[in-house]
């Protein structure tokens, strides 16, 4: 027997993740998803058990691929920062969430971006796949609720919000994903860590 590990690649909507075993002498084998429970009984069990389980869920988006198992956006981040490791996937997002928006809720071109900053306020360059980040080449998870936040961003950026109504009704959902204490504030820093604090500059509505 060699070493076992995980490995995950990122694909559309999720990840493909596999278990390889590294022989002490010759090639790097994967190994197929019916042996994984067998071969890493007392390592990364929670993790294991959780998507195991989803991919036998009709009802749920993780599935066998081959050698593979693809595990969807929203289940990497519904996992817990134990799971997630024990699965070899990323830690969790270490740099904090600004949120700000631009003109008033009523004004045709209102709008809201983030951006990702570090402990010294500092602006950095990142590139997110789904519920991945990789920021200075390395990759890191977004866990709930930074996910659907994040994601709720995005589509309300990309949909077409001229009209009041559909406007009003995307930043409704937007705003019921943050914490109840922000959701007047023009500006918001979430720390996945840290909790949340925020910057007032003027209010939402």
């Amino acid at each position: 027997m060699g070493r076992l590990s995980f490995q995950y690649g990122i694909t559309q909507g999720g990840v493909e993740l596999r278990l390889v075993e590294k022989p002490w002498i010759g090639r790097t084998e994967t190994l197929p998803v019916e042996i994984w429970a067998d071969r890493m009984s007392n390592q990364s069990f929670s993790g294991l058990s959780r998507i195991l389980a989803s991919a036998d869920d009709t009802e749920s988006r993780v599935e066998r691929r081959a050698d593979a198992l693809f595990i969807d956006d929203e289940t990497i981040a519904s996992l817990s920062e134990p799971q997630a490791l024990g699965l070899g996937l990323p830690p969790s997002m270490r740099f904090v969430l600004q949120v700000s928006t631009q003109n008033l809720v009523t004004d045709a071109d209102f709008s809201i971006s983030y951006r990702w900053i570090d402990e010294a306020n500092r602006s950095l360059r990142a590139e997110r796949r789904g519920a991945l980040v990789s920021v200075g080449g390395e990759n890191y998870r977004l866990p709930q609720p930074l996910f659907s936040m994040i994601e709720a961003v995005d589509g309300f950026s990309a949909a077409d919000i001229r009209d009041d109504g559909a406007r009003m009704e995307r930043l409704a959902r937007l705003q019921a994903l943050f914490p109840q204490e922000t959701v007047e504030q023009l500006s918001i820093n979430i720390s996945p860590i840290f909790g949340s604090f925020m910057r007032p500059r003027s209010r939402l509505v």
